[in-house]
């Protein structure tokens, strides 16, 4: 005769299989938003680019930003790929006026944009304030010096990326 732990386990284990094979019908093609990514993004490179500054005395990357984040601080280009741009890829810059500076030489760290969307296709891109996209609806994310994100119009953002 044989012998169950747990007399109900049957039960439980038929209803967890229920579940799963509803969750589909109940959500069908349920996939992140476009914009939940570029957040996700934009914190992984902000993240890399903290993890820079501590190895490099404070001071942010040079022009090829992105390269360096890449061979270091993270596998791969998925950080920098952008969900909207599917036919270049790439869609985030570096705010140009903030190249090789000291943390320290960053006035009001907490409103200066360190990275942000860009219409800007290149995997290095650097920009200021010309190339900012407002590709979720009419708005752009922002991911500034001392950290936190913002969703920004374009008036806005321009004055987050001033030296």
């Amino acid at each position: 005769m044989p012998r169950y732990i747990f007399p109900g386990s049957l039960a439980l284990l038929g209803l967890a299989v229920f579940v799963l094979s509803v969750i589909p019908v109940l959500f069908p093609g349920h996939r992140p938003v476009p914009g939940a990514i570029c957040i996700a993004n934009l914190k992984q490179q902000q993240a890399a680019l903290q993890q820079y500054a501590v190895d490099y005395d404070d001071h942010l990357p040079n022009a090829q930003w992105a390269d360096r984040l890449t061979n270091t601080y993270l596998k791969g280009d998925w950080a920098f790929l952008c969900p909207i741009q599917k036919k270049s890829g790439f869609g985030y810059a570096f705010n140009a006026s903030l190249v090789g500076k000291s943390l320290e030489q960053v006035t009001e760290p907490e409103r200066m944009a360190l990275i942000f969307e860009s219409t800007n296709s290149e995997k290095n891109a650097l920009s200021t304030n010309s190339r900012f996209s407002t590709r979720h609806e009419g708005q752009g994310y922002v991911y500034f010096v001392r950290g936190g994100i913002a969703s920004l119009d374009t008036t806005s953002f321009k004055e987050r990326v001033k030296p």
